[in-house]
């Protein structure tokens, strides 16, 4: 099984959740941007034998901060994908575009969220 994360930051602290994770499935991709704006953590890039790390730049839009991650490039993950895990609490674009292509794909979809305002709820 292969499953994408696309996730506001990757830190340090959460690198041993990913390590575990990939223990139970195939591949692990990670997609985050380099620096998580809203919290100002530098992502982490990392490898493991079935993990890796896509870190790209981010910006702000309208007082929303968003990824710079071309479609076509991310359709190819979703494609590749058995599942996609997506952590909507500082990226919402980034993860409606993301959910909408996954039920263009018929990718299943999961939202992980950190606290109680997040979205939580799937395709």
């Amino acid at each position: 099984m292969n499953v994408l994360f696309v996730c506001g930051s990757v830190p340090r602290y959460r690198q041993l959740f990913y390590r575990r994770f990939a223990t139970k499935v195939d591949q692990v991709t990670i997609v985050g941007p380099k620096i998580d704006l809203t919290r100002g953590i530098e992502s982490q890039s990392f490898s493991q034998r079935n993990i890796s790390t896509v870190l790209v730049e981010s910006f702000k839009m309208f007082g929303i901060y968003k990824l710079k991650i071309k479609t076509r490039f991310l359709i190819g993950l979703i494609v590749e994908s058995d599942a996609v895990v997506v952590n909507p609490q500082y990226k919402i674009i980034d993860f409606i575009v993301v959910s909408f292509l996954c039920l263009l794909t018929r990718t299943p979809v999961f939202f992980w969220g950190s606290d109680y305002k997040s979205l939580s709820i799937g395709f």
